[in-house]
Parts: C-alpha cells; structure tokens; sequence
C-alpha cells in the first residue's frame, strides 16, 4: 500500500484561552479524519506541535 503524509503546526495557545484553542484543534483534526488522514505522531517543538498524518494513496 502508498500512503501520503501532511504535517501541521500547531501554536500553543495562551493558557487564557486555552479552552478555544484546544476547540479549534479538535475541528482540524476532526475535519482531516473526516478527509480520511490518521494521525501518526504528535509532538512537542518549543512552543508548537507538529502534527503528522497519513493515508492511503
């Protein structure tokens, strides 16, 4: 099988707004599942994520 792979940055958001910011990473997330890509690593960079995903070609 051929995958495809996306990476994503994600700034931390302030802790104040910490709640929006954890909402709007779950609709990207969610909207990239709902396209068919799985994430395959989180991890942290300083002061982002970086965000890797997969799926079949």
């Amino acid at each position: 099988m051929r995958w495809e792979y996306k990476v994503i940055i994600l700034k931390l958001g302030t802790f104040s707004n910490a709640e929006e910011h954890s909402r709007q990473i779950e609709e990207q997330m969610n909207q990239l599942g709902a396209t068919g890509w799985e994430l395959v690593s989180f991890m942290l960079m300083s002061t982002k994520y970086r965000a890797i995903f997969k799926r079949a070609k």
